[in-house]
């Protein structure tokens, strides 16, 4: 006895047909009736005297072969998976294109999007705005006198005083005369830094029995103090500053020996030599010599100094014209 299936005597039912097999059912359908046409046309001449098609060799009668208007759809066998189902199985990025132009284009566009949003995120953030402001390298003028000057807003944005910070370095250069130079730099994401260069202090200026100090571009400081600080040398009777540098220039070129020999620079013209200088000791003794004839006559002030020593004698190293010694007027009393 044979088993019935559930399924058995129940037709399949009918898979839709995709793209591909509605156009070649439609092909079919067109290519049967031009074939249909063609037979109505030579089938007259078949009736004169034209062969039986069935007497035809079997080629020539499957080329001439009919198919009715009316006949079913000839059923096409579906592969088991088609390219749109490969391609739903597949990634999404394994169906993109591999272009690498495309991608350079969607990179592109995606920059062009992304650049104001980060551009707009980060004037709104915090660190668009200045945070601190430190000075370093400061000695004679105060921190609170620097920051003042240069005014840097903290809390304000801080690109805009960025780009000023030339104009901000040439206030504080002209408003404080002990600043040589400074720059502003970044100290992090959105912090200053003031970072100060200052003049030298090269000698000390004696007027009154108190003293100011003179800078390395021969500008005297309007301070007064009751002593010179250090070993500098003190200046005394000098009123402009063109004569001051050119002394201090000369000063430069001495042995450290002969400059920490040197006690006091005075400035004392006569009306034979306006440049004359009476240079002061720390050994007792008096140099006089000129200006212009500073660094190369002092040199020799060593040997002389020797000669003098075996005579046992203190006294003055006239170095305007030529170089000799003679003690002080009292010791040729004594």
């Amino acid at each position: 006895m044979r088993i019935i299936s559930k399924n058995e005597g129940k037709q399949p039912k009918k898979r839709p047909l995709t793209p591909w097999q509605q156009a070649n059912l439609e092909y079919m359908k067109k290519k049967a009736a031009e074939t249909k046409k063609q037979a109505e046309k030579k089938a007259p001449e078949a009736e004169k005297g034209s062969a039986p098609a069935e007497n035809l060799p079997a080629e020539k009668s499957a080329e001439k072969k009919v198919f009715p208007a009316d006949a079913p759809p000839v059923p096409i066998d579906e592969p088991a998976d088609t390219t749109d189902d490969l391609e739903e199985k597949l990634p999404f990025f394994d169906r993109l294109p591999k272009d690498r132009k495309l991608y350079q284009r969607m990179g592109l566009l995606i920059g062009m999007f992304l650049l104001p949003l980060v551009v707009l995120g980060y004037y709104i953030s915090p660190f668009s705005r200045l945070a601190g402001v430190r000075v370093e390298n400061n000695e004679h003028v105060s921190k609170a006198a620097i920051e003042k000057t240069v005014d840097l807003q903290v809390g304000e944005n801080l690109w805009p005083q960025y780009f000023e910070r030339q104009a901000k370095v040439a206030q504080l250069k002209k408003k404080e005369a002990r600043i040589k130079n400074a720059a502003i730099t970044f100290n992090g994401a959105n912090r200053f830094v003031i970072n100060v260069t200052e003049y030298k202090e090269v000698a000390f200026l004696e007027h009154n029995g108190k003293y100011s100090p003179i800078i390395e571009n021969g500008q005297i400081m309007p301070v007064d103090q009751k002593k010179a600080a250090g070993d500098l040398p003190i200046l005394e009777n000098f009123k402009g500053s063109k004569r001051i540098l050119a002394v201090l220039s000369r000063y430069k070129k001495l042995s450290e020996e002969i400059q920490q020999g040197i006690s006091q620079i005075k400035f004392a013209p006569t009306t034979e030599n306006d440049e004359l200088l009476q240079i002061f000791m720390n050994d007792g003794n008096q140099v006089l010599v000129s200006i212009t004839e500073l660094d190369q006559k002092m040199k020799y002030y060593p040997q002389v100094v020797k000669q003098m020593n075996k005579a046992k004698m203190q006294g003055v190293v006239d170095m305007e014209a030529g170089i000799y010694s003679y003690p002080y007027p009292h010791e040729k009393k004594n």
